[in-house]
C-alpha cells in the first residue's frame, strides 16, 4: 500500500518517457509507493504541454490541490502551472517565475504536505 495514503495524500509519477517506464518501476520494486503513472509515451504529449498534466490530474481524480515536484523550470514548472497545479522546483539554482516554491533539496517539501 502506498505510504502517503496514511497521511491523506497520494504520489503519482508524471514523466516524459517511454511506455515501458511502468515495467521499470515494477522491476525496481517501487510501484507500491505510487498511486499511478502518467507517461508521455502513452499519453501522446510531452511536458510542458498542459494536456499531459491534465491527463495526470484525471488519473488522480481531479484533486483539490496537486503539487508538481520537478527540476525542470520549463517542462515541469510552466506546464504544471498552466494546468492548475502547484509548481515546486527542486535542485535548480536559477530563479524560476513559474515555480510557486523552490528548494535546494527535497526535504522541505514535507512541510508543504
Amino acid at each position: 500500500m502506498e505510504q502517503g495514503l496514511q497521511k491523506g495524500y497520494r504520489h503519482y509519477i508524471l514523466s516524459n518517457n517511454f511506455p515501458e517506464l511502468a515495467h521499470i518501476i515494477d522491476a525496481l520494486g517501487i510501484r507500491p509507493y505510487f498511486s499511478g503513472i502518467t507517461v508521455s509515451g502513452l499519453v501522446g504529449y510531452d511536458k510542458p504541454r498542459p494536456e499531459i498534466f491534465r491527463a495526470a490530474l484525471r488519473q488522480a481524480g481531479h484533486p483539490h490541490v496537486a503539487l508538481m515536484i520537478g527540476d525542470n523550470p520549463i517542462a515541469d514548472m510552466r506546464g504544471s502551472r498552466e494546468a492548475g497545479m502547484v509548481p515546486v522546483l527542486v535542485h535548480h539554482s536559477q530563479p524560476c517565475p513559474d515555480a510557486q516554491y523552490a528548494f535546494d533539496t527535497l526535504s522541505p517539501i514535507a512541510g508543504l504536505l
